[in-house]
């Protein structure tokens, strides 16, 4: 595979001819920035274009595609309410007069595709107004020349406010065009399972040229391909991470005083089998030369939290900060509320740090744990702001995970040397989802609750 083919369609959409700084705008805020983005923005609807040479062989809400005389223009004019009539142009197809009708339409662009006497093509949907035909906003006016290109079946796509199908479909072509043919990734084997599926520029080209509404399942073999293909890199790029992380050092943390276990007996319930189980899983990992990358599950009321605080003690014994981010200042400030007590019973500074506090609180807040006076600091996204400074950060804690992105978690861990991690969930995820999603973390479950119900 060259590097060069690859190149091109990680290639910024601006680069294309007739996309300037507004248009790559709307399509980045639509699909992204790159060729490769714009490629897999599918579409979800087909239709059919038919030419017609009489209005007598349509009828109202058909797509069609004719041959027209344009008549007359006729601009937008005011009405008594202060409000505008739109700008029309009238038409004769064969025996029926037909006008096109544009909203804030600019005279000059549609003179120019559609003179006065002369003959055009027109390509939209019928519509009758007070008994006349018309169509609003045609999604396509030109020259004769153009009449083949707006005949057969069109696919129609998701769009922002400043796009049409229009534009859209004229960029996409721009890009096929540069879609360089790929050497074959998929084992003979798997094709030999599935004979149907074709090489992956066939198949990327057949989903954006779909003939049905079949075309555009799932169960489609062009889809299916595609679909395999996301699932095949998601996971060697797990593999790939999951190998990064072990081989990446990181810092053996070891339980060196009776803070642990003095922790442990200021819980005012038994553990279950299930915390206690996690509770080594995590002391293992964080007492192995590389950083720990672990997911806890377990249903709200299974004493995660608990879990979290106590294996959190181990990195604050060895003189690490700990940081505890949750999605929302609600369940923030839950967990700070619950955690205070215990950790001003063992003698640890706690704090809390959200969006909302005032300024001088984030200001103290930021110089504290820059100098390291706070050993365990709850927050939101307020954790990964720029202020926010770290003397020594070694163990980090996510709560309801699938909330954060990757790039936020990321931001969270790179405030220190050797982070460890410990995200958690209460969403419930079958074993085999969980291998496939999140195949670069260990996992682990509580399943039993604790009488405390922390």
């Amino acid at each position: 595979m060259h590097v060069k083919d690859l190149e091109q369609l990680y290639g910024p959409v601006s680069a294309l001819y007739g996309v300037g700084p507004a248009m790559a705008k709307s399509l980045e805020r639509l699909a992204g920035s790159r060729l490769l983005d714009l490629l897999f923005h599918i579409p979800t609807g087909v239709s059919f274009r038919r030419e017609v040479t009489t209005l007598k062989e349509a009828a109202v809400g058909d797509i069609v595609t004719f041959r027209a005389r344009v008549l007359k223009h006729q601009g937008a004019a005011g009405t008594r309410g202060g409000g505008r009539q739109p700008y029309r142009v009238y038409c004769r197809l064969d025996e029926n007069m037909l006008s096109l009708v544009f909203f804030h339409g600019k005279s000059t662009y549609l003179k120019q595709q559609l003179p006065e006497n002369q003959m055009a093509v027109v390509s939209g949907k019928l519509e009758m107004y007070k008994g006349q035909w018309q169509i609003t906003h045609p999604d396509h006016v030109g020259p004769i020349e153009t009449l083949r290109e707006w005949i057969g079946y069109s696919a129609s796509y998701p769009l922002t406010q400043t796009l049409t199908q229009k534009a859209l479909q004229r960029i996409l072509y721009a890009v096929f065009r540069k879609t360089p043919v790929l050497p074959e990734w998929l084992s003979a084997q798997t094709l030999k399972w599935h004979p149907q599926w074709g090489v992956w520029k066939e198949s990327i080209l057949s989903i954006h040229t779909p003939k049905t509404e079949a075309d555009l399942l799932p169960t489609h073999p062009a889809r299916e391909r595609l679909a395999y293909d996301e699932l095949l890199a998601n996971q060697i790029a797990l593999q790939l991470v999951r190998t990064f992380n072990r081989r990446q050092g990181g810092k053996a943390k070891h339980a060196q005083s009776d803070l642990y276990d003095r922790g442990i007996k200021a819980i005012p319930f038994d553990l279950t089998g299930d915390q206690k189980a996690v509770l080594e899983e995590v002391r293992s990992d964080l007492a192995a030369n590389h950083c720990m990358n672990r997911l806890l599950q377990g249903d709200v009321g299974s004493g995660k939290t608990i879990v979290a605080f106590l294996a959190a003690l181990i990195p604050i014994e060895n003189g690490f900060q700990v940081a505890i981010m949750a999605p929302t200042e609600i369940l923030a400030r839950q967990h700070y509320e619950t955690l205070r007590p215990f950790a001003e019973a063992l003698g640890l500074t706690i704090e809390i740090l959200t969006g909302k506090d005032k300024k001088p609180h984030k200001t103290k807040t930021y110089k504290a744990s820059a100098a390291g006076e706070i050993q365990i600091i709850i927050g939101t996204h307020a954790l990964i702001q720029e202020d926010m400074v770290f003397k020594n950060l070694g163990f980090v804690v996510i709560d309801e995970q699938h909330r954060f992105g990757v790039a936020q978690r990321l931001r969270l861990t790179q405030k220190g040397k050797h982070v460890d991690c410990l995200s958690m969930t209460a969403t419930p995820i079958p074993r085999t989802l969980m291998l496939a999603s999140y195949g670069d973390l260990d996992t682990s479950q509580l399943r039993e609750k604790p009488a405390g119900r922390l």
